[in-house]
């Protein structure tokens, strides 16, 4: 799981966050830094590097593998 974060007028605190974390030890958290809550918006490219870059990952490709 990939949670990613507005750098910039984001609803999703540290604290939530931190939270998150906690409750999916699993999960990666990343934050695109000069986005707003639309980061698809603010910063496309950076979320698809972000995006293809997890998708890629170890992680994702043991899992698939799998049957996850």
């Amino acid at each position: 799981m990939l949670a990613i974060r507005a750098g910039e007028r984001t609803g999703y605190s540290d604290e939530d966050a931190d939270r998150f974390a906690r409750l999916v030890p699993h999960a990666a958290i990343t934050t695109v830094d000069g986005a707003g809550h639309l980061v698809a918006k603010d910063k496309p490219i950076e979320l698809a590097a972000l995006l293809a870059g997890f998708l890629q990952s170890d992680a994702v490709r043991d899992r698939h593998r799998n049957g996850g």
